[in-house]
């Protein structure tokens, strides 16, 4: 793509505006059954402030109120076949926003619609005798959001269901893999702002580890090539320089390995959703 072609661009977009999601003094709501776990204990260590809700009808109604930049979900069963619709179409007005989503529920291959919604073709079931779901996980390519080595397990996850396998559609990346049978384990869609994780959190050793990575990648403004603490038509210029050069971290949105033209949706994409 020529520089030129890319300016034009780039100024008609700066003109329209980057929308950002704004904390209104609360930087996650979380939607948990039980405990909180690794992913809770990450959120104290990275110093984050949030919300919780034990219930779908409570969750719905704290995202109706209030615009959170960050949404988790941590649930050992599906969501009510009923409320699901409703809960999908709050998280796609969550994401229209620019907000970010970490997804972690045990029995999602019992829920196709919302497989859709975060990118997925399927997920299969995790059954005993466990043949991988008790061993370690690798990161399939290398990626901020991954904790970048193998995570040991501490024994049999806690809850009733061992999680599931995931099979990313064309929109999702791949970025953790179960390592017996090289089956995904967890993705990251929509630009870079959802992760997917088919395994139960409760089974890994190195748990808070990995949700500390997840959600330091999550809440960060990678789009901000500059550093400046904004989004503006210097971050665009930094990404062509990178481009232009053949600099690897020119692939920092589609991670795929090499440089064309989804690199640069990716990131107009990215810049798009503003930061969190």
């Amino acid at each position: 793509m020529k520089r030129i072609h890319l300016l034009a661009i780039v100024f008609s977009m700066l003109a329209a505006g980057a929308p950002g999601v704004r904390a209104q003094g609360t930087d996650f709501l979380f939607w948990t059954e039980f405990d909180s776990g690794p992913v809770g204990s990450a959120t104290i260590g990275l110093g984050l402030r949030g919300d919780i809700s034990r219930t779908v009808g409570d969750f719905l109604i704290k995202m109706d109120r209030q615009q959170f930049p960050l949404v988790m979900i941590r649930l050992y069963d599906r969501i009510d076949p009923v409320r699901e619709p409703e809960v999908i179409a709050a998280l796609q007005d969550h994401l229209d926003r620019g907000g970010r989503l970490m997804i972690n529920i045990a029995e999602l291959d019992r829920m196709p619609n919302m497989q859709r919604f975060l990118g997925l073709e399927g997920a299969v079931d995790i059954e005993e005798p466990l043949q991988f779901a008790d061993t370690v996980v690798y990161d399939l390519r290398f990626h901020p959001a991954a904790a970048g080595g193998p995570l040991p397990t501490t024994g049999f996850p806690a809850g009733p269901d061992f999680g599931d396998v995931l099979i990313p559609d064309a929109s999702a990346r791949p970025i953790f893999q179960f390592r017996d049978d090289l089956t995904v384990a967890s993705v990251l869609g929509h630009d870079g702002r959802v992760i997917v994780n088919g395994w139960e959190w409760s089974s890994w050793g190195f748990g808070v580890d990995v949700a500390t990575e997840q959600l330091r990648w999550l809440t960060s403004c990678p789009a901000d090539l500059d550093a400046s603490g904004s989004l503006d038509l210097f971050d665009f210029l930094e990404f062509q320089s990178l481009f232009d050069a053949g600099d690897p971290r020119a692939d920092w949105f589609c991670y795929d390995g090499r440089l064309d033209v989804f690199d640069f949706l990716a990131f107009f994409n990215a810049f798009e959703s503003g930061c969190p």
